[in-house]
């Protein structure tokens, strides 16, 4: 497959202007809004785990509450993480909202931090008035910028929705307690449609007057885009400070965070999210959760933008929520296995730069083994070589033949890689791994769009051989014809690269019997010499090779094939294609990309 050593910019130096201009319009500094708590578990169904001696099962049969203890764990694991805001729970009745039915025993349950808001939602005075008796702080008003929105939601219009918060405003005020502003379905509503910017634009407006130290554009069914961000917050902007605004986003169809870089761009530098992606709305039948708060505070740090948030606490916190109530996390940053295939791979350059495939291949090894600990990820599948056989002392080669009498640098590091993974699962036995010998993976996609494309003269048999037959290249050099084999040319065992990926699926999935340090052949079990692969690619292409007979190749071996027994008994694994469909596809790729990727 294509190497991945970094595109270059263009001659006019394009992308880094471009890049620069970007990274200056974003604000330094971000403050997350955690609404996982509230916003999160109010319409979450209880799908909770059945243990009778764990208190997250306590989840009644009727009415499937999220536990208080579970709730008061969560926003204590929160505290933990350097989040400045935290939404704890909703003082609503609990005949609509019945998840928010213990607000009062969480709110006086956790642990309050000094540094750390614990706003919590009050959609009327008499839930203003409970919250405060709680204990709280800080208190959130909930509008919307769709009248039916509203009525469904809390059964007046929009204007008598406000007229009601004004009660809230004004005890607020007496007892010194700040008030946060709501603006719900700002992008799109379940029962009207799409919003007008200046509907959005007045709703906020009004908030912001009657005293609300922030409001939160809500995209409450998550149906916006970049392009309806960016206007709906112009026109927002014209009514109320930038320094004033602060966008949530739900991730109905995957915009969450495309919308959310519009918004950092226009200035917003206040973001709501809920750890795990949370959430959903009672109100809007289909939408989906929140934007996970790990995937947020990924990007940030990204851009270099500050958060205080330790994402790998925010991890662990998402991963107790989910355990706790049986479901998957949304966020696209909780990892589980690694599939290690870096590092430096020719074995020729290996003899002439030994320290270099040293340095990559085993210092990179230590460093991602190192990160993979201390995420508490420890499953993985690496990329080894059939090199670490050395000169064959018996074939077909199985994986009880000795190993470490390498005949190159490449196979050495493969081997000192090994030994290291093993000894690593020997002296942490909560690690699993499994070690693919790889045997020589050629071929592309049957698309012809994804194949092999070398950057420089082609260390590899067929990605040269490939190149000498569409015109690219004059010959190809044969490297010694005098070894033991039936034509005199090296023999290897030749595996296509679609059943190689099959491979690691299936290594994937014995991670998850806890199987330990495993090591498997994958091959076909069949060796074809140079001059057979070469007629191969002849009759797969129509056309000539041209080849040159030269001196071996230091740290060759005569003959190197695979007994894959192993690998189809307890993967289920066995390469599906012979060497004509291999050859097929190498060409097909070659041929729809004479010159490869970066120059067609």
């Amino acid at each position: 497959m294509p190497r991945c050593d970094g595109a270059a910019a263009p001659r006019d130096g394009g992308w880094a202007q471009a890049s620069s201009a970007a990274a200056a319009a974003y604000p330094k500094r971000v403050k997350v809004v955690e609404v996982g708590p509230r916003d999160g578990l109010q319409n979450e169904k209880g799908r909770v785990c059945c243990d009778n001696n764990d208190p997250r099962s306590d989840f009644t049969s009727a009415q499937n509450v999220v536990p208080t203890a579970v709730k008061v764990n969560l926003i204590n694991m929160l505290s933990e993480t350097g989040l400045q805001v935290i939404e704890a729970t909703s003082f609503v009745s609990p005949k609509w909202v019945p998840q928010m039915a213990d607000h009062t025993e969480v709110m006086q349950g956790i642990r309050k931090v000094p540094g750390i808001s614990y706003p919590v939602l009050t959609p009327n005075l008499k839930g203003f008035q409970a919250a405060v008796a709680a204990g709280a702080k800080e208190v959130s008003i909930f509008g919307a910028a769709s009248e039916l929105f509203t009525r469904k939601n809390i059964n007046c219009s929009i204007e008598e929705s406000l007229e009601r918060f004004q009660e809230v405003m004004a005890a607020a005020r007496t007892a010194n307690i700040p008030v946060r502003g709501y603006v719900s379905c700002v992008l799109g509503c379940p029962y009207e449609g799409k919003i007008s910017a200046a509907k959005v634009a007045e709703v906020s407006k009004k908030m912001y007057s009657m005293g609300c130290y922030e409001i939160s554009l809500g995209d409450t069914i998550g149906v916006g885009t970049a392009g309806s961000m960016r206007d709906m917050l112009s026109a927002v902007m014209q009514e109320v400070p930038v320094g004033a605004l602060a966008v949530h986003c739900h991730d109905t169809y995957g915009q969450a965070l495309a919308n959310i870089l519009v918004a950092l761009q226009m200035g917003v530098s206040v973001v709501d999210a809920s750890v795990a992606g949370l959430g959903g709305c009672p109100y809007a039948q289909g939408a989906s959760g929140n934007v996970a708060t790990e995937d947020l505070v990924y990007m940030l740090n990204g851009l270099g933008i500050h958060t205080g948030v330790d994402l790998q606490k925010l991890m662990d916190t998402g991963t107790f929520i989910c355990s706790a109530l049986n479901r998957r996390t949304s966020s696209k940053h909780r990892f589980s296995a690694v599939l290690h295939l870096a590092g430096l791979k020719a074995v020729g350059e290996s003899v002439q730069k030994p320290l270099e495939y040293y340095r990559v291949n085993l210092t990179g090894t230590i460093r991602l083994l190192e990160t993979m600990k201390a995420h508490g990820v420890r499953n993985i599948v690496f990329s080894s070589s059939a090199t670490v056989y050395g000169d064959p002392k018996y074939l077909p080669l199985d994986e009880k033949h000795p190993v470490g009498s390498c005949t190159n640098p490449y196979g050495k590091s493969k081997f000192f890689i090994e030994e290291m993974i093993r000894d690593l699962c020997r002296a942490e036995p909560d690690w699993n791994a499994v070690l693919l010998r790889y045997f020589n993976p050629i071929g592309a996609h049957e698309s012809g769009m994804i194949g092999e494309d070398p950057q420089g003269i082609p260390n590899n048999l067929m990605p040269y051989v490939a190149q000498v037959a569409v015109g690219r290249r004059e010959f190809l050099s044969v490297f010694g014809n005098d070894y033991k084999t039936d034509d005199g040319t090296g023999v290897r065992d030749y595996i296509h690269v679609v059943d190689l990926a099959k491979g690691h699926i299936a290594a994937l999935k014995k991670l998850k019997e806890n199987c330990g340090c495993k090591i498997y052949n994958l091959g076909t079990g069949t060796g074809y010499s140079v001059l057979q692969m070469v007629q191969a690619m002849e009759k797969a292409s129509g056309r000539e090779i041209k080849y040159r007979i030269t001196a071996r190749r230091e740290g060759d071996v005569a003959s190197c094939y695979a007994d894959p027994a192993l690998a189809e008994q307890e993967l289920g694994w066995k390469a599906a294609f012979g060497l004509d469909k291999m050859c097929e596809d190498l060409w097909r790729w070659q041929l729809q990309n004479p010159t490869g990727f970066s120059k067609n």
